[in-house]
């Protein structure tokens, strides 16, 4: 199980200042993210920028407040599901490389 950092009463859905700030910044960083490593197909990424999204997308470390469990912990998306799917469509020799997975 996953452990929970934030504040459930901040978490509500109807605190509209939450959901339109720090919410948004934190789809804004998952999302940038998953592109960084998504684009990693047209080779138009950095080697060292690619590795460093794919150790963050691949650590299993609950304690960053912006480190991918995290995010889709307080989104309440499925890590692993989501996950699998990003590394899914990276490039085998970019998923060979990551030692993390």
């Amino acid at each position: 199980m996953i452990h929970r950092q934030y504040n459930l009463a901040a978490a509500n859905p109807l605190d509209r200042t939450f959901a339109s700030g720090e919410r948004l910044l934190m789809l804004a960083t998952l999302e940038d993210g998953i592109r960084t490593i998504l684009d990693a197909k047209d080779r138009r990424v950095p080697w060292r920028r690619l590795r460093d999204y794919l150790d963050w997308l691949t650590s299993d470390d609950p304690r960053p407040p912006f480190g991918f469990l995290s995010l889709c912990d307080f989104l309440g998306i499925d890590p692993h599901y989501l996950r699998a799917r990003v590394l899914a469509a990276c490039p085998r020799e970019h998923r060979e490389r990551v030692s993390a997975y």
